[in-house]
């Protein structure tokens, strides 16, 4: 409290002193404890706005750490419509290591664009599962949802599963990848669970 009182007196000899052109000591131009500002602060009317400014910059603060938020580690699934059985099945199995899926048959509402949708799903998603089966092998729209995946990022990984059928059907853009058979699909989800487990930050 004394030195609250001391700083209130300096600061009016120091309003004094301007007022009659007195040059003023340059150790009396700041305060020197805690108790002087809040109390400089406070008198001036400064206070409420040095609060405002801090709400201003929480408010942009969360703003901001709401927007880099992690996204979820998103895996494409391509199959053909007469899969869904299968296809489900594999989204179930990938969901269960911390996965999210996606599934033009059960993801796109009525009335959506599809092929924007599916542009839009692929550019999001980290990999896609295309199925492979004798009724997908040679259908467009899997082929078309593959393109758009390869043509989009050349680096996405592109794993084709394998079910009663041979490594002809795939699709040529991804031969190059390594395919798996069907009954391979724990190997491929324990590696898919230490790349989720990666892209979330945890070891």
């Amino acid at each position: 409290m004394v030195q609250t009182q001391r700083w209130t007196k300096t600061r009016s000899f120091l309003v004094d002193s301007a007022k009659k052109g007195v040059r003023q000591p340059r150790e009396l131009h700041r305060p020197q404890t805690k108790f002087c500002r809040i109390d400089l602060l406070s008198n001036s009317g400064f206070l409420p706005q040095i609060g405002y400014v801090a709400r201003q910059y929480l408010i942009q603060s969360m703003a901001k750490k709401r927007s880099t938020k992690l996204k979820p580690y998103q895996v494409f699934v391509s199959h053909a419509t007469t899969d869904k059985w299968l296809a489900a099945s594999v989204c179930e199995k990938i969901e269960s290591v911390g996965a999210t899926t996606f599934r033009d048959d059960r993801d796109i509402d009525g009335g959506d664009d599809i092929p924007e949708t599916i542009r839009s799903e692929i550019k999001r998603s980290r990999e896609l599962v295309v199925l492979l089966t004798p009724n997908s092998a040679n259908r467009p729209w899997v082929l078309l949802e593959v393109g758009a995946a390869w043509g989009w990022s050349k680096s996405m990984r592109i794993t084709a599963i394998m079910c009663h059928v041979d490594v002809d059907p795939i699709p040529g853009m991804i031969k190059s990848k390594k395919a798996i058979n069907i009954n391979e699909c724990p190997n491929f989800l324990a590696e898919l669970k230490y790349r989720v487990k990666h892209h979330n930050g945890k070891k």
